[in-house]
């Protein structure tokens, strides 16, 4: 084997670990066969994985090269869960039998971007890694229960971290599709189970008499889709001194644009300095809303 890691990149290679991967389903809760599969991948290899999980049937691999203790350890985090696929019929090709386009730009099939692509680049890094003497440590977080929360998934890798059985990193790189640009940040996911009471009436007098629930969810549908509200979640307990200014700069800032802010602030300086600009529901109860 000669050359350096990135003169030994070959795209057919990648296409063909992308391709193993889509080839295998593995819609959200049913992760277990695929995972099996890199954890073969791995052995095929050579490189060392552990397989930690919540639920045996969701399991994660943590694929590791190098020491942590002769330098920094970076991970690379990605999924292996599908959303399902609604309708195989409208489907040029099979969604699990992955298809290049007739000029070889792109690879079809279900979980091709989001993100099967990206975590066989993430693995194929590792093999060409192999061999490098590292000064540091290098890892893969392949993990399930994307799509429907991370419960099972990346939040259980981080509790690992935290708990200390795992390496805490000091960089994270995630794969998602970015348009070959530096993201930062997320948009966040806000879960609201709402209730709507009607009242039954005779058909004679349901106008008079009567509520309609489905009449009124469907006036607060409509009345979300023209809201003009941001949620903002600031997840960490030790922000620094320049990105508290950034955060509180940018509230001030969509304060005057006239958005209305909803605040989930750990920070309890920040909470303060925006007290007046926003609602804080970092604690807020079910009722609270329903008031």
């Amino acid at each position: 084997m000669t050359g350096s890691p990135a003169e030994r990149v070959n795209r057919d290679e990648i296409v063909a670990l992308a391709s193993r991967l889509i080839a295998t389903p593995s819609t959200s809760g049913e992760e277990r066969v695929v995972m099996d599969d890199v954890v073969a991948w791995c052995a095929e290899q050579g490189i060392s994985c552990e397989v930690v999980s919540l639920d045996p049937a969701r399991p994660n691999v943590i694929v590791t090269l190098g020491d942590g203790d002769a330098g920094p350890t970076i991970v690379m985090n990605g999924h292996l869960d599908t959303v399902p696929v609604s309708d195989e019929s409208s489907w040029q090709s099979p969604p699990f039998v992955p298809t290049l386009s007739a000029d070889g730009s792109k690879l079809v099939g279900r979980g091709s971007s989001d993100m099967k692509s990206a975590v066989a680049v993430m693995l194929y890094v590792m093999q060409l890694l192999k061999a490098t003497p590292l000064k540091g440590r290098v890892q893969v977080h392949v993990v399930s229960d994307e799509e429907v929360g991370g419960k099972f998934g990346t939040i259980f890798v981080l509790d690992e971290v935290a708990a200390g059985r795992l390496p805490r990193p000091d960089y994270c790189l995630i794969g998602e599709k970015s348009d070959l640009k530096v993201r930062n940040a997320e948009r966040g996911l806000l879960a609201v189970r709402v209730t709507v009471h009607g009242r039954a009436s005779h058909t004679a007098a349901a106008r008079a008499t009567g509520i309609n629930a489905i009449m009124l969810a469907s006036k607060a549908i409509l009345a979300l889709e023209k809201a003009n509200f941001l949620l903002l979640d600031e997840p960490t307990a030790s922000l620094d001194a320049r990105n508290r200014e950034v955060v509180i700069a940018m509230i001030a800032e969509k304060k005057a644009d006239g958005v209305a802010l909803l605040g989930i602030f750990h920070d309890a300086d920040v909470r303060e300095a925006v007290a007046d600009r926003i609602i804080d529901v970092t604690n807020f109860a079910p009722e609270v809303l329903a008031a």
